[in-house]
């Protein structure tokens, strides 16, 4: 059963996200690139504007719930064959490339951008400081990673449930992040 439905998923996600994807296109000619045949599920979200570039290689697919979004001059690249759980998001304002056969578990979420604070006012909405974000091939992403700007995943990695990631991660390495709880006081000025 689950077979069945898994093809007719299939058979109404395809032609269903090149009618979508041919829709942007009309929108952002200059900024949006893919091959025909990615699967989308319906409820996928891919916003877009005009300083902005996406690239979607071939097989790409985005599950339920997935928001993909390149605004303010970001530049994303998917590669080939990767796959999206449900509830991913990508939020590209700088750089973000993902590498063929990267897989996300549900609910990765990927930040190429970070607020300014300031000592007087916090943080503002509207200031923000950029990093790349590379993502080498064959790597898995664990559910419930948050990936923050400038952070460089190589290949054949693996990332582990509920990690939060920034900097850079070795080729072939397994990034496990220790849960342990902390408790301190809070402290008053």
């Amino acid at each position: 059963m689950a077979t069945f439905r898994h093809n007719m998923a299939n058979v109404i996600s395809v032609p269903f996200t090149f009618v979508k994807l041919s829709f942007i296109k009309l929108l952002f000619p200059k900024n949006l690139f893919y091959k025909p045949i990615e699967r989308f599920s319906p409820n996928a979200v891919v916003d877009l504007d005009r300083r902005s570039r996406i690239v979607f290689g071939n097989r790409v697919s985005f599950h339920s719930g997935c928001r993909i979004s390149a605004n303010s001059g970001g530049d994303l690249e998917i590669m080939d064959g990767a796959s999206f759980n449900i509830g991913c998001m990508i939020v590209c304002r700088y750089k973000v490339r993902i590498g063929k056969g990267v897989a996300f578990g549900p609910n990765v979420v990927m930040f190429g951008h970070d607020h300014v604070m300031h000592k007087e006012c916090g943080a503002k909405n509207s200031e923000y400081k950029y990093g790349e974000i590379v993502i080498g091939d064959n790597t898995w992403i664990g559910t419930g990673t948050v990936i923050l700007a400038g952070t460089h995943i190589g290949k054949n990695c693996v990332i582990g449930a509920g990690s939060v990631v920034k900097g850079t991660v070795p080729d072939h390495t397994v990034l496990i992040q220790k849960r342990e709880c902390v408790y301190k006081d809070v402290e008053y000025d």
